[in-house]
């Protein structure tokens, strides 16, 4: 998985950079089945002087459909833990969506197969 960062107006702290290597690898067993050079992954955390707090924007591209996500908080910590959750929402409804057998609905059989048309 390719991935990039940019911190805007602020340096990176070691537990910020030990949260975001936890949501990194996270993210990367989720999509483990996956090409890696098919995903890529944007984190854009940006400190705003004149309200003094952060905002953050996170985009998860995949095949069919990119996700994206938009967080700010007090911290950087709280915008990464918050945007990595809301992606990681986007792609359990992706997920239920794009693969069979990953719905979580539980009996399949009791759908029903309307054909119009015929």
């Amino acid at each position: 998985m390719k991935y990039e960062l940019t911190l805007k107006k602020f340096y990176a702290s070691k537990p910020f950079a030990k949260l975001l290597g936890r949501y990194l690898a996270k993210i990367q067993r989720k999509l483990k089945n996956f090409s890696e050079d098919i995903i890529a992954l944007t984190v854009i955390i940006k400190k705003h002087e004149k309200n003094h707090f952060f905002s953050g924007r996170f985009s998860l591209r995949l095949p069919v459909k990119p996700l994206n996500a938009v967080s700010s908080g007090n911290s950087a910590e709280e915008v990464l833990a918050d945007g990595f959750e809301k992606i990681l929402k986007e792609y359990e409804i992706y997920k239920g969506k794009r693969f069979k057998g990953s719905s979580k609905y539980a009996h399949h059989e009791s759908i029903k197969n309307l054909v119009i048309g015929e």
